[in-house]
């Protein structure tokens, strides 16, 4: 999915977690949001908050674990939410994908900044937002 800034960004992350949890009933704990960015460099892990969910790196009962593609190599999650690449992080894209989309047991969701999000829709051949 793509948007147009970080207040699109942390609006948007907080409608897919609440699709996630409310719609499709997947426990917040079985969700992680991974990021190309280190804490202090992302704004979405900075701020702490998409809609009314707690983004943490030690999650607690409801939060929703938030870390860096790179710190959870090797691991996985039900639910992975790639967010935050933007075009600062075209020359590693593929290699983003890669490590974030194989993290991800059951779901995957991409979030990319325009016109990352209109490159990898044409790389994939999927149509829309």
């Amino acid at each position: 999915l793509g948007y147009e800034g970080e207040a699109a960004l942390e609006h948007l992350l907080g409608v897919v977690l609440a699709n996630l949890v409310d719609q499709e009933g997947v426990r917040p704990r079985d969700i992680v949001v991974l990021t190309p960015s280190r804490r202090e460099k992302s704004a979405l892990r900075t701020r702490g908050t998409a809609g009314r969910f707690v983004l943490s790196e030690e999650p607690g009962e409801g939060e929703i674990l938030a870390a860096t593609i790179h710190s959870f190599k090797g691991l996985e999650s039900k639910v992975v939410v790639l967010a935050e690449i933007g075009e600062r992080h075209d020359e590693d894209l593929e290699q983003y994908l890669y490590v974030g989309a194989s993290r991800a047991r059951a779901g995957l969701i991409v979030l990319a900044a325009e016109p990352v999000a209109a490159r990898l829709r044409e790389m994939t051949g999927a149509s829309g937002p």
